[in-house]
Formats: structure tokens, C-alpha cells, sequence
């Protein structure tokens, strides 16, 4: 098992080299999801890491929650804002009920869809 925690404490995180290039099909991901439901939901962001797509989730009216193994990796997040974006350090295997996003969108899921030869893929709660 990946220990995420040493990675981060190392600076090896390949898993955010990604983000830069990934943003734009992010971005264009939740402007389909806002459309078909009638404008943005509630979102649970599943392994933020330092919260590179939550922010983004909130800019774009989505009620987001960012949850997170590595508590270093949270409170980075925490420290780049913005302040109306709740981070909660979880086990993704183990998430309690009051989290609570009856519809999820998970920006792992997203950034799956903007990764060569994978197809669109949506979270769901």
C-alpha cells in the first residue's frame, strides 16, 4: 500500500503534475454535470491532496467538502483557501455518513476523464 504520507513528506507527488493540463477538461466536466442536473450540487472531493480541484468545485457554486488521508496534505489545502471550502482528513474506505453529499461528484473521477485513452467517468454517491 502507498504510503501518501511519506510521498508527501518526500515532495514525490506525480499524482499533481497532472493538475495544470487536467483543469481544462475539469473545468469543462463541471459545466456538463452543472447543465444536466440545473446547476451545480453537492460535491465530495475523495483524495483532494493539497486541493487542487475543490477550490475550483466552489468557484464554479458547488457545496464542496475536500477529504483527505494525509493531514499535511489538508492543511496545505486548508492554508490556499478559500475559506467556504470545508477539508475533513478521512479514509476514503471509511467516510462517515455525515459528510454527507447525496450527490457526488468526485474530482478523482474527473481527473480520470482527462487522462489519455480513459473515457468520461462519473463519481456517484
Amino acid at each position: 500500500m502507498t504510503n501518501y504520507a511519506r510521498m508527501y513528506r518526500l515532495g514525490l507527488t506525480p499524482w499533481e503534475r497532472y493538475g495544470p493540463v487536467a483543469m481544462v477538461r475539469f473545468r469543462s466536466f463541471l459545466d456538463r454535470e452543472a447543465e444536466e442536473r440545473g446547476g451545480p450540487g453537492r460535491a465530495l472531493d475523495i483524495g483532494c491532496g493539497r486541493g487542487r480541484f475543490t477550490p475550483e468545485l466552489a468557484a464554479q457554486g458547488w457545496d464542496v467538502t475536500g477529504v483527505d488521508l494525509v493531514p499535511a496534505a489538508v492543511e496545505a489545502a486548508r492554508l490556499q483557501g478559500p475559506a467556504e471550502v470545508s477539508y475533513r482528513v478521512g479514509d476514503a474506505t471509511d467516510l462517515s455518513p455525515t459528510l454527507g453529499a447525496s450527490t457526488c461528484s468526485s474530482t478523482s473521477a474527473a481527473s480520470r476523464a482527462s487522462t489519455p485513452n480513459s473515457g468520461p467517468r462519473r463519481g456517484a454517491a
